[in-house]
């Protein structure tokens, strides 16, 4: 009887878990995926494309740890093998970059209609707005890729067997329980935001700061009304020593509403033969602190994208403050997105896509900005004190490795011109 009550268990386990994943509430302030996307506007579009632009900016590069039988392949310098380890990938003294590659040929050109920049650009807007982003893969009849398409997050349903295993994924519209298309987990790479509340979704930075947000849009729509009628009572109009009949109140507000309201129409003057009298209403400090709590929103939501004021603003901003702000926001923001895509189109592209990838990986990378002032007085603490070598010199001003170059520049040295005395060279 063992067998059948472990069976009873293991059967009423897996309803559980397929219930579970079906009332799993949307993260946040109850934004699905669709309504992700809808909400990219005002600041979320600011932000969103911001790190997009950016991501979309960076170049790909192969590599390889075991030395490549291709031809087309050069040796790294010292400082790009430094930078590989610091973006998390291993490196040896056999690492090399193959210049020559399909993978790299598939990352330029992913498919007819895109292009390096349009892919990693939608790639990491899919990842700001909804926390995934899922590839199609396309294979020749060999089976080795040779096209990817980035597709519409907020169309993909993740199926699985009810333990957490990925079947397949669900893509389009689903009409009468059936998808428009459905494709095997070989087929797709996903690339995500960790998300803790869910194993098989991301989490967006919009999601985290679903709240805000929604303060931000309640706040916009309440300036609208202002501008537009005062969005509260502007004023009192009294008809003094006389009452008016219910209709005749609503007549005398269509009027005036029609007359007076809006921004075009201020400033204007009314005439009556009645005693009439009317008294202003002003915005009182609450509505003030309202309306200002908008700047706290577009801090938060900023925030949550890793991008700092002074890169967007031009309120207190100079320049040691913006150089420091873009070193930032590209060790904090850049770096860990370029960590993870590239990391996963490694793992998932490379090593379990049909391609011969032994030993190989990808880097996307941007060069980091740097403060040339403090590059500068390091520099010259180093110099004048001997402690500087002339191929680190060099690496300092991104001038290549020479040869015998890898004497200390001596503190104070000159270079004294050499002319010819008497047919013979002096210095």
């Amino acid at each position: 009887m063992s067998w059948i009550t472990n069976l009873f268990k293991k059967n009423i386990t897996t309803q559980i878990t397929k219930i579970s994943e079906l009332l799993r509430p949307p993260i946040g302030g109850g934004y699905t995926d669709r309504n992700s996307v809808e909400l990219y506007r005002s600041w979320i579009y600011i932000c969103a494309n911001y790190n997009a632009t950016n991501i979309a900016s960076g170049n790909v590069e192969l590599y390889s740890n075991i030395t490549p039988k291709v031809s087309k392949y050069k040796n790294i310098s010292k400082k790009k093998y430094e930078l590989i380890k610091s973006l998390g990938m291993q490196v040896n003294e056999n690492t090399k970059e193959i210049t020559n590659h399909p993978i790299i040929d598939l990352l330029y050109k992913p498919n007819d209609e895109d292009t390096l920049y349009s892919l990693l650009y939608k790639i990491d807007l899919f990842l700001e707005l909804t926390g995934d982003a899922f590839l199609l893969v396309e294979r020749d009849n060999r089976g080795i890729p040779n096209a990817l398409y980035v597709l519409f997050s907020q169309y993909m349903n993740i199926q699985t067997d009810g333990m957490n295993k990925v079947t397949h994924y669900n893509y389009g519209i689903a009409r009468d329980g059936k998808w428009q298309y459905q494709y095997s987990p070989d087929d797709i790479i996903q690339i995500k935001f960790f998300n803790p509340a869910s194993i098989h979704n991301g989490l967006s930075p919009l999601e985290a700061v679903a709240r805000e947000n929604g303060l931000m849009e309640a706040q916009t729509t309440y300036e609208e009304s202002l501008n537009r009628n005062a969005g509260v009572l502007s004023g009192i109009l009294t008809y003094n020593n006389q009452s008016i009949k219910s209709e005749d109140r609503e007549l005398v507000e269509a009027k005036w509403q029609e007359k007076f309201a809006g921004n075009s129409r201020s400033g204007k003057t009314i005439v009556t033969d009645k005693d009439v009298s009317y008294n202003p209403i002003g915005i009182v400090p609450r509505d003030m602190a309202w309306i200002d709590g908008r700047k706290w929103s577009r801090q938060t939501i900023m925030s949550a994208y890793g991008i700092n004021e002074a890169m967007l603003l031009t309120e207190n901003v100079n320049r040691s403050n913006m150089t420091q702000a873009n070193i930032n926001y590209h060790n904090n923001t850049l770096i860990p997105r370029y960590k993870l895509i590239s990391q996963t189109l490694t793992q998932q592209l490379i090593n379990t896509n049909g391609i011969d990838g032994r030993g190989l990986f990808i880097k996307i990378y941007k060069d980091a900005p740097r403060d040339e002032d403090l590059l500068i007085e390091k520099i010259k603490i180093l110099t004048d004190s001997s402690a500087i070598t002339v191929n680190e010199l060099r690496n300092s001003f991104d001038f290549d490795y020479i040869d015998g170059a890898d004497d200390f520049v001596e503190s104070n040295s000159k270079i004294e011109p050499k002319v010819e005395v008497n047919n013979e060279t002096e210095s």
